[in-house]
């Protein structure tokens, strides 16, 4: 069976199989910006639903900045239910310790 392949919207990667991991060292913010915008742009516009865990060197209100600034229909996205921002720490931290039974059946939902 062949996947069809997906936009990443990363210029030097392309296309790619959907649930295709690879990883990105980066060394500033910027580049870690530069890298994510591209990606979830190109995510909301294949009308994939997206969800952004924000850690350090980000912010959950720097990430919504950067993307009103690179998403131009943003809010409708928000408004669909298309796109989250979420911190780390709630994600992976909640109670305060990393449970890995309650973190894969949060991604599942």
């Amino acid at each position: 069976m062949t996947t069809a392949l997906r936009n990443t919207g990363i210029e030097p990667v392309g296309e790619m199989p959907w649930g295709t991991h690879f990883c990105h060292f980066y060394e500033t913010r910027d580049d870690l910006l530069e890298t994510l915008l591209p990606f979830f742009k190109a995510g909301l516009e294949a009308d994939e639903f997206c969800a952004w865990v924000v850690s350090e060197p980000l912010t959950e209100p720097e990430v919504w900045q950067a993307l009103d600034r690179a998403v131009p229909d943003l809010a409708q996205y928000v408004s669909d239910q298309s796109i989250e921002v979420l911190n780390a720490r709630d994600v992976y931290l909640a109670g305060g310790e990393i449970n890995l039974h309650r973190i894969i059946d949060n991604w599942r939902v």
